[in-house]
């Protein structure tokens, strides 16, 4: 199993969110702790999916875009 994969099975038990976007976020997450820095053209080219650079980078401009985080949902998981 790889990581992204792993990682959205571990969130999925802790956040009810559908399944592309725990993908999308868990592939996020990764890309930021490897790129260390938030800025999404660099972050996408280090996302593991086969979709092409661009499409990657509207997707998550779209996460942000229209999904609303539950941060005290993030907080709990982190704790």
């Amino acid at each position: 199993m790889n990581k992204v994969s792993e990682l959205t099975r571990i969130l999925g038990q802790h956040l009810q969110w559908n399944k592309a976007r725990l993908t999308c976020f868990s592939s996020m997450v990764l890309a930021l702790l490897v790129s260390r820095t938030i800025c999404l053209a660099k972050m996408v080219v280090l996302m593991d999916s086969r979709t092409q650079q661009a499409s990657r980078y509207h997707g998550v401009k779209r996460f942000f875009r229209e999904f609303s985080v539950e941060l005290t949902a993030i907080a709990h998981f982190i704790f």
